[in-house]
């Protein structure tokens, strides 16, 4: 238990050394917040009580806490890492990580590459899969193909059969979706090539192709975290143990969390 600790402060350290030495302001929130509705839609469990006629929360997650603070004092800072605990369905979460705001494509690729070199460096464990998607994607055949936006939800379910009755099985976006996901990317590059968001994934591909990831794109995969409305990823260490995961939200801004608890690095 001491030794788990011990690496847990110790990989903080060296973590927060690092995002320092990459330009990356440093900052310690309390857990003590003021509470914003915006919260409790993103997080119905989190924890809101009242103190001197002033509803306050227990802070359930870093990046909606680092916008209420950069909002509320006006802050310009671009680039932000932070370490310290959550609390989400009543259990304490620890995790390091880093916000970035006006972001291009390629700051998003530059940020990962950092994380993952940085984690690969802490432990003996290789890195097996890379899991992303980006909301773009579906745009890109919603547009082309005049799509209702009722049809999202049953992308996301995986719901095929419905699918297939409103698009029918020969519709282009029908087709992508009963492949086995390891071959979707492919396709959607065959139709949309040069298109932004397949040139970000093609470019963070390259990016780390030295890591020798399994590189799965899936567009049914979505955050937990509502906010996220753009690119997001998951990287394991095992099958089901995401070490890794971020993706963009607010149009220019992109958020990198590193699980340091159950499952996580340490």
């Amino acid at each position: 238990m001491n030794n788990r600790v011990l690496r847990r402060l110790n990989f903080a350290t060296a973590y927060l050394e690092k995002m320092h030495q990459n330009d990356y302001d440093l900052l310690d929130l309390n857990m003590i917040e003021r509470f914003y509705v915006e919260d409790k839609i993103h997080y119905p469990t989190s924890i809101a009580f009242e103190r001197n006629n002033t509803m306050m929360s227990i802070r359930s997650d870093w990046t909606r806490s680092i916008l209420n603070y950069k909002e509320r004092y006006h802050i310009d800072e671009r680039k932000l890492a932070y370490f310290g605990p959550v609390i989400r369905d009543n259990k304490t979460i620890i995790q390091a990580g880093a916000e970035m705001y006006e972001v291009e494509s390629e700051d998003i690729i530059e940020s990962i590459s950092l994380h993952l070199k940085f984690i690969s460096s802490q432990t003996e464990q290789p890195l097996t899969t890379l899991i992303m998607n980006d909301e773009a994607l579906l745009d890109l055949y919603f547009d082309k193909y005049q799509l209702d936006f009722s049809i999202r939800p049953l992308i996301y379910d995986k719901n095929i059969s419905s699918l297939a009755d409103l698009l029918g099985k020969k519709h282009s976006l029908y087709q992508l979706l009963t492949q086995p996901v390891s071959q979707q990317f492919e396709s959607i590059q065959a139709e949309f090539s040069g298109e932004g968001p397949v040139e970000l994934i093609n470019q963070l591909i390259d990016k780390l192709a030295d890591l020798e990831m399994k590189t799965i794109v899936d567009l049914s995969f979505r955050s937990p975290q509502t906010y996220y409305n753009g690119f997001y990823f998951q990287i394991f260490l095992t099958e089901n143990s995401p070490i890794l995961s971020g993706g963009q939200y607010d149009k220019s801004a992109f958020g990198i969390g590193i699980n340091l608890s159950n499952g996580g690095i340490v």
